[in-house]
């Protein structure tokens, strides 16, 4: 039964000691499980995701993904939390622990889960003494399933405050398309918005 990388670290922390004040962006991603395979350093630090390459970029910054930094993965990851506390960013994941076996990183298996097979990470609780300008999710699918559903709870909760809500084109590489092309659409969603 997977728990999240991060839950120790910088999930159950927020939730713990929330952080008061005026924010750029909350980044919210699905799960970053502790399973076979992922070699997450941070959030979203596998190399087959994007999102330190576009994420960086859509604000006009240089990629800081591993492919185009010559740096270790020690160093590159403080420098993505750096780059967070400097703009004012938080990430998180939708959720904390998950209670039955999962065979990948993949949102498929994540949309089915039930109520009972997982522990949604407390953003109401974290954030209650928070302001962002925008709340970004990195995947755009709004069908009726659990993610869905998780993502709903967080519009409902941010956007009466003022939050700007932007869906972004997921930064897996198992979206086969181009990086030109993704960083296009964010670019575009979210100045947009």
């Amino acid at each position: 039964m997977p728990s999240h990388l991060f839950k120790y670290t910088d999930l159950e922390p927020l939730e713990n000691h929330p952080p008061y004040g005026d924010f750029n962006i909350l980044i919210v991603g699905t799960f970053n499980g502790k399973i076979d395979g992922n070699q997450a350093t941070w959030f979203y630090g596998r190399p087959d995701n994007e999102f330190w390459c576009l994420f960086p970029r859509m604000l006009d910054k240089e990629s800081l993904h591993p492919v185009d930094n010559n740096q270790d993965m020690h160093k590159l990851t403080q420098e993505w939390r750096r780059f967070c506390s400097n703009h004012k960013i938080i990430i998180v994941d939708l959720f904390k622990d998950i209670h039955i076996e999962l065979p990948n990183h993949s949102d498929k298996n994540l949309e089915k889960l039930k109520p009972n097979e997982y522990i949604a990470f407390d953003f109401q609780r974290a954030f209650a003494n928070c302001k962002f300008k925008h709340v970004i999710f990195t995947w755009k699918g709004m069908a009726n399933n659990t993610l869905t559903q998780l993502k709903t709870q967080y519009i409902n909760y941010f956007a009466p405050r003022g939050s700007q809500i932007v869906h972004l084109l997921t930064p897996s590489m198992a979206y086969a398309k181009s990086r030109h092309f993704k960083l296009k659409q964010w670019k575009g969603t979210y100045q947009n918005d």
